[in-house]
């Protein structure tokens, strides 16, 4: 049970610091920084971020 109990307790360490990396890297100033460095441009600078429905 402690063995089962300590794998819970290291994939929400995971899950949480995963949730950090998702939310900077889906920072729209972020994504056009990397949008301009491949060429791209946004007319107007009128970006949304999708959000998800679960």
């Amino acid at each position: 049970m402690q063995r089962v109990d300590s794998n819970i307790a290291q994939v929400e360490v995971e899950n949480n610091a995963l949730q950090a990396e998702v939310k900077e890297l889906s920072k729209p100033s972020r994504i056009l920084a990397e949008a301009e460095k491949h060429g791209l441009s946004i007319k107007n600078s009128n970006v949304k971020q999708a959000t998800q429905t679960n």
